[in-house]
């Protein structure tokens, strides 16, 4: 384990840099682009894309340095992985049919890599910091997963309601779910 700390200069620096990246991301798509016909990847597929990246780049961060591979290196694996994320979710994000779904299945893939990579920490006897865990801390790492996973299960049964235009050309909008019904 790495005993290195951050200077302030450091810190301050780090935290300028994610200002100014988000605020640059805020001003760049201020505005949403048109969104483009077709049909939107499946939210299983694109859940399962970011389960993969995200567990790419934990593979990379933890992996890397253990093999003797170079800082540099282990950096740009790490970035690979995020970029092709935000290139994916941005690319299938302007196609129409893109929604709510979509977000939850990102977020679900990355919980579920955060979720398997803390319990693998956990079952090696050790936190990241080194304090020792017994089976009731593991218990507690297994029991906020499967609460977490429920939370996901649950958020995925909400329909989610939106304004559509009429069907048939009747006067007003109306509202249905986007979820087909069972």
């Amino acid at each position: 384990m790495s005993h290195f700390v951050a200077s302030a200069p450091q810190f301050v620096a780090v935290a300028l840099l994610v200002v100014a990246l988000v605020a640059a991301a805020f001003l760049r798509f201020r505005s949403a682009a048109p969104r483009r016909p077709g049909s939107a990847v499946p939210s299983w597929l694109v859940g399962l894309a970011m389960l993969v990246l995200a567990s790419a780049f934990m593979v990379v961060e933890y992996a890397a340095p253990s093999r003797g591979l170079p800082a540099a290196i282990t950096v740009l694996g790490m970035v690979a992985c995020q970029v092709i994320a935000g290139v994916l979710v941005v690319t299938w994000s302007r196609v129409e049919g893109w929604g709510p779904s979509h977000y939850l299945a990102i977020a679900t893939g990355t919980v579920l890599t955060y979720a398997w990579v803390g319990l693998n920490v956990l079952l090696r006897g050790t936190t990241n910091l080194g304090t020792p865990v017994n089976a009731v801390d593991i218990a507690g790492q297994v029991a906020e997963i499967l609460l977490v996973l429920a939370l996901i299960a649950w958020a995925a049964r909400l329909r989610p309601r939106v304004a559509v235009p009429s069907p048939e050309g009747a006067a007003g909008p109306h509202t249905r779910s986007l979820k087909p019904e069972a």
